[in-house]
């Protein structure tokens, strides 16, 4: 009986979740079909006349502002006050692209415009007289600092969690002291070439690890690995200071109230531009997304900042949308092939961060110039779509509120039919904002309410609500593929 009821009561919960039935999704299913609407739109379209914007008049009559409010679900309210981002072009060609290897050659003129002439060093985990007495002050500051969390615990967790952590703080200065007895005053690094060397037990895999310091003073690490046929690739250069982690690109400055830099977002833009240049980059890519960062200072409790500039690869004018679930990519029954990014970190000191993840090239064009759906056919499509993605189930949400503020064309990558690291860039509609969620009372969730109950939740740098095939209007789902 039990049972029965059990399945009765989460019948009910989902079926009242549910958006009504005239709400049906249109879901891009991967099997093909896609292929077949382009040739067949390539095979059957009548010559172009003197270069007339035959198939972009879609495009032309885009407002660039919209604003809008729509209740697609019970408990959820669609706010749209955005720009509308569209480039200018005169065609919109489908174009088949695959992933393209960054040779030696290519790697070491790239590591030319980040490090300059400084030398790289294989990483080595010996820790020299110096190093330790730094970690001796740090473990230390957690004995005697009333602040720290060691002694923070005592407060938030009791007395019995207090005496675990201090015999643990305890047990490693004493490990340290004793490894400071035999430890040297200097460690003889081994410099490396700059090329990809086998990983030691799996010679598939090239790779480029190691440190450097710079003219500047800050070390420097260095990432580079791939693997064939290339949908994995990672290229990475981080400029530590001493003392101070890495950037972090999970934390924006509005959540963080840390101060901003010494440094204009105009002279980073410059900054990153300028590095693209050098590395023969610039007008390859398109500057997307910014977003603040933070360095912790890994001896107290100030921080460094700086800014965070993501980049969006250009095909004939036209971005490549950017797409932050680039992690999370696994195309099923294919090998991991996460989507392109290019990050540039700038602070006071110059570019401190670099990271280019997957890069591709195009394969052939399949259409030079596709038929896209009407906008206000999109626009139909994306408020016929939204709930079913995010209207609420929590049951402490009382309701939810998304803000749209921006709306993007561009290109999305789906996966070929049948084809392995085959991908094809499709035109496409992206909505980017933010949500808040409002509960029924400060005890309904771990989360930090304001004084309406509200929390407001944006990805950083930027969240992307849905993306929508601008061809036929369906869901592309980025997990997936397609």
């Amino acid at each position: 009986m039990k049972y029965w009821l059990c399945f009765l009561l989460i019948l009910v919960f989902c079926v009242g979740c549910q958006p009504n039935p005239e709400m049906e999704p249109v879901v891009n299913k991967g099997d093909g079909t896609m292929i077949e609407i382009i040739m067949e739109d390539h095979n059957e379209k009548e010559p172009r006349n003197n270069g007339s914007k035959t198939e972009t008049y879609a495009l032309e009559k885009v407002p660039g502002y919209l604003t809008n409010h729509f209740t697609p679900a019970k408990g959820l309210d669609v706010y749209i006050d955005a720009e509308i981002l569209v480039p200018e072009l005169n065609n919109i060609p489908v174009i088949e692209i695959v992933p393209d290897e960054i040779t030696d050659a290519e790697m070491s003129a790239y590591l030319s415009a980040l490090l300059g002439d400084a030398p790289i060093y294989a990483h080595d985990n010996t820790l020299t007289k110096e190093q330790i007495e730094v970690l001796l002050v740090v473990e230390q500051e957690e004995l005697t600092n009333p602040d720290s969390y060691l002694n923070q615990s005592r407060i938030l967790h009791g007395e019995e969690e207090y005496q675990r952590g201090l015999a643990a703080v305890k047990e490693t200065i004493d490990d340290l002291k004793r490894l400071w007895e035999t430890a040297p005053e200097e460690v003889q690094l081994k410099r490396l070439e700059r090329r990809c060397y086998e990983q030691e037990g799996a010679t598939y895999i090239k790779e480029l690890r190691g440190r450097t310091i710079l003219p500047n003073g800050c070390s420097g690490d260095v990432n580079f690995q791939k693997m064939a046929p290339y949908t994995w690739q990672r290229f990475e250069v981080l400029h530590p200071l001493d003392g101070y982690g890495y950037p972090s690109s999970a934390y924006s400055q509005s959540a963080l109230k840390v101060p901003k830099p010494n440094i204009t977002e105009t002279e980073a833009i410059t900054l990153a531009t300028d590095l693209l240049e050098e590395m023969e980059l610039k007008g390859v890519f398109h500057l997307s997304q910014i977003a603040s960062s933070y360095r912790a200072n890994l001896l107290g409790d100030d921080m460094l900042q700086c800014y965070m500039l993501y980049f969006e690869r250009l095909y004939a004018g036209i971005p490549s949308l950017f797409c932050s679930e680039i992690s999370d990519n696994v195309q099923r029954y294919r090998a991991e092939w996460p989507y392109e990014m290019l990050c540039v970190g700038v602070g006071e000191q110059g570019v401190v961060y670099f990271e280019w993840i997957s890069p591709v090239k195009i394969n052939r064009i399949l259409n030079e110039d596709i038929t896209i759906l009407p906008f206000e056919d999109i626009m139909e499509r994306f408020e016929k779509n939204i709930a079913y993605s995010y209207i609420p189930i929590d049951q402490n949400v009382s309701s939810r509120e998304l803000h749209i503020d921006r709306i993007d064309f561009g290109y999305t990558r789906i996966a070929m039919i049948h084809q392995e690291n085959v991908g094809m860039l499709v035109p496409s509609w992206s909505f980017y904002g933010y949500e808040i969620d409002y509960y029924d009372s400060q005890k309904d969730t771990q989360w930090v309410l304001s004084e309406d109950n509200s929390v407001q939740r944006d990805d950083v740098p930027v969240h992307r609500f849905l993306t929508l095939n601008a061809l036929d209007g369906s869901v592309i789902d980025f997990n997936q593929g397609f």
